[in-house]
């Protein structure tokens, strides 16, 4: 994927990068642009078993300046550690593990700093929840887009502010924060809380992308696919499916967190999966310890047939 001034190149094996690296080179050669090595950004990972004689230690991709000359770049595999491996996209930081955790960082570092300076200026109650929403939501918002983040995550960000708004209307830190975001009707002074805005605008982002042109909707389906995908089998497409969260890091997880809290479900349309196979274990055996979810979501077990296999002669254990 390319930008006027970002090139985001993945590939499935080691070979393949350094062969993307030298093809890259020779058409910066060719339309007289220079790669910016000082910028450039690395990283692997593995999933599972690469082929006989591959090992996993960090190593060199070399790229090549207008001269041809070789410029060695470290590629670290991000296995051998907990540490994140981000690298600066679009103005997001995002990372190999889809943790987005230095970017989590930056942005509570950025609004905390703005939580302090408004707390010294004068201003009305209404003016700075005002101006907190056009400028600082806005900002926070667009590397939420793209975030991974849970609905607790995105929801630790907006602490700062709720200590700011009642500083300026002279609540009692004792007070419930509920009330800062609830509506008027019932005593609440209707603030949008950060969480939610994002959480909106992700929305709306995603409705305009499935209702604008072909390339968009597809873009758009390649986000939503693999984040609904989480927990399910492969083999089940006529069938309906209901998307839970599942602890795993993925674009939606805060919003179908936040969607189970208010009592929806996205559901996909398919054939009803009472007395079939592709009967939700979850759903069948009403499992709420969330150690043993969280588990079964990670093992990928979640209908009857990820269980048992069914047959003429006999079921049997899979």
């Amino acid at each position: 994927m390319s930008f006027p001034d970002d090139v985001l190149s993945i590939t499935s094996r080691k070979k393949g990068l350094q062969e993307k690296a030298e093809v890259m080179s020779a058409s910066t050669i060719i339309l007289g642009v220079t790669i910016a090595t000082t910028k450039l950004s690395t990283t692997a990972i593995t999933w599972g078993q690469e082929p006989s004689g591959y090992t996993y230690d960090d190593y060199q991709l070399q790229v090549y300046d207008k001269d041809w000359t070789p410029i060695k770049i470290p590629v670290k595999y991000a296995n051998k550690d907990a540490e994140d491996h981000p690298f600066h996209y679009l103005g997001v930081q995002m990372d190999i593990k889809n943790r987005s955790i230095q970017q989590l960082q930056i942005l509570k570092a950025k609004i905390e700093e703005v939580a302090t300076t408004a707390r010294q200026r004068l201003a009305s109650p209404d003016t700075i929840p005002m101006a907190i929403n056009l400028s600082l939501h806005r900002k926070i918002s667009f590397p939420g887009n793209f975030s991974p983040w849970s609905l607790q995550e995105l929801r630790i960000l907006g602490i700062p502010l709720s200590g700011l708004y009642k500083g300026h209307i002279k609540l009692l830190d004792s007070a419930p924060n509920a009330a800062l975001h609830m509506s008027e009707e019932v005593g609440g002074l209707r603030i949008t809380r950060l969480s939610d805005q994002i959480n909106i605008d992700k929305w709306a982002m995603l409705i305009r992308g499935l209702y604008s042109n072909q390339p968009t909707r597809t873009a758009t389906l390649r986000i939503l696919n693999p984040s609904f995908r989480i927990g399910q089998t492969d083999t089940d497409y006529g069938y309906e499916a209901i998307v839970q969260h599942s602890g795993i890091p993925h674009q939606m997880r805060g919003l179908i967190e936040l969607m189970e809290e208010s009592g929806y479900q996205l559901r996909r349309a398919g054939k009803n999966t009472m007395a079939t196979s592709s009967k939700l274990v979850l759903e069948l055996f009403e499992i709420n310890n969330p150690f043993i979810k969280c588990k079964l979501m990670n093992i990928r077990i979640t209908t009857l047939s990820d269980l048992m296999i069914f047959k003429e002669t006999g079921n049997s254990w899979n």
